[in-house]
């Protein structure tokens, strides 16, 4: 019962104590406004070359949108403690450690869900965006087994922010990489082969694919690797983002240091 405690009410408390954007006159604008204008440029983008209709990007970008919560709020509430110096006190609790740090990723993925929501229902408005209602459950399906990986790689960043200086070049260059590299705008196959690489081992662009296909009337057994891909890929970057956390804690609390800004 005390890890579940920690697990939900922890991740709360972080959340609304180290999640910058929580303010409505900042959330709307950066998390509601940005990705709903960031699809209207690329699908007006893509009527204009001809590449590819505006499903394609609406559907892309709905799933990268994920990112904008799960990898700021992740880098947030774990790379805040070392802004406010107080990762000291995470260190001397004895709670188990699994709860305290990955019950922190429950709202940034629900929040990153919220986002995907929000700017879908924008592009039916403004782009007439239309899915059949058939594939809505195995799309939210897809929507949530992204979010959860990408909050899982969120965690891997924010383990690193515990030792960069900033933790806005971290993020910020992440959520570009990834509008380029996962397929959002641009199909993977086209892009060089050593990006190609890098984009099959990062999170969303198998989610992406997928997406994609259920969007076009594919069910969801037609996907299920392409989502158990994705699954996996999230789970590596859990380990990883877990490893290195308590490797830091380990660290800091071997040589009673803790480095702050």
């Amino acid at each position: 019962m005390n890890s579940a405690r920690v697990f939900f009410r922890g991740g709360l408390l972080a959340y609304k104590a180290l999640f910058n954007f929580k303010q409505t006159a900042v959330y709307i604008p950066t998390m509601l406004i940005s990705p709903a204008f960031q699809i209207l440029f690329f699908a007006y983008l893509g009527r204009y070359s001809g590449l590819a209709d505006d499903n394609f990007f609406v559907v892309g970008n709905a799933i990268q949108a994920t990112a904008i919560g799960c990898i700021y709020g992740m880098v947030l509430l774990l790379g805040n403690e070392r802004q406010f110096d107080t990762f000291s006190a995470v260190i001397a609790t004895s709670t188990r450690r699994g709860a305290l740090y990955f019950g922190r990723a429950v709202l940034p993925i629900a929040n990153g869900i919220v986002v995907t929501t929000f700017v879908l229902c924008t592009s039916v408005l403004l782009l007439d965006f239309r899915m059949p209602a058939t594939a809505l459950p195995a799309f939210g399906i897809v929507v949530l087994v992204s979010a959860v990986s990408c909050a899982m790689f969120g965690l891997t960043l924010g383990a690193l922010a515990l030792r960069l200086k900033d933790i806005w070049i971290i993020s910020n260059l992440s959520y570009t990489l990834m509008l380029l590299l996962c397929g959002a705008n641009v199909r993977p196959a086209v892009l060089p082969g050593w990006l190609h690489a890098i984009s099959s081992c990062l999170p969303l662009t198998h989610g992406i694919e997928a997406a994609r296909k259920v969007a076009d009337g594919a069910a969801l057994s037609q996907v299920a690797g392409l989502i158990g891909i994705e699954a996996l890929i999230g789970g590596v970057y859990a380990l990883l983002g877990y490893a290195l956390l308590r490797l830091f804690e380990a660290g800091d609390r071997r040589g009673a240091t803790l480095i702050t800004v």
